[in-house]
């Protein structure tokens, strides 16, 4: 298989069984810290390592326990950085269901600092605006009208 057909099959993985999500999370001195992922979800543990082979990251396996007849779900996930944005890029064209989201989640990489420096307030309510809109297309299917983030997900 080539890079391109690589690249191509992850995408097709990630607009059917993937999601990209920033979460917002505190330090142990209370400074808020926003972290982006990737995830893509299946009981094929096959593809999973695939993804894990191919594309680092980690595993994380669990039994489903709404069901006794339901397979055990794996879940690929990769901590996004602004490292990755070339990766992130040659993603789009192959992209249909997440491409919008995928576009988001480059735009939220832009505004990742590669030297540690504090981040302005002008920053911060940029991440948090493209945060809320990503994470509520997850749960809605567009990110036309983003919703206020539920208090047990992101304490802004």
């Amino acid at each position: 298989m080539t890079n391109t057909e690589k690249l191509a099959y992850f995408v097709g993985l990630l607009d059917g069984e993937g999601n990209l999500r920033i979460d917002l999370r505190h330090d142990k001195r209370g400074f808020a810290q926003h972290h982006a992922r990737m995830t893509i979800a299946n009981t094929d543990k096959k593809m999973i390592d695939w993804l894990l082979e191919n594309y680092g990251g980690y595993v994380w396996s669990r039994k489903n326990m709404g069901n006794p007849n339901w397979r055990q779900i794996h879940f690929w996930i990769k901590t996004i950085g602004r490292e990755h944005k070339d990766f992130i890029d040659s993603l789009i064209p192959f992209a249909i269901t997440k491409r919008d989201r995928i576009i988001l989640f480059r735009e939220f990489l832009e505004t990742k600092s590669t030297n540690g420096v504090r981040i302005t307030e002008e920053v911060r309510t940029k991440r948090d605006e493209i945060m809320l809109k990503l994470n509520s297309s997850n749960d809605r299917g567009n990110i036309k009208q983003p919703r206020a983030p539920s208090t047990h997900k992101v304490k802004i």
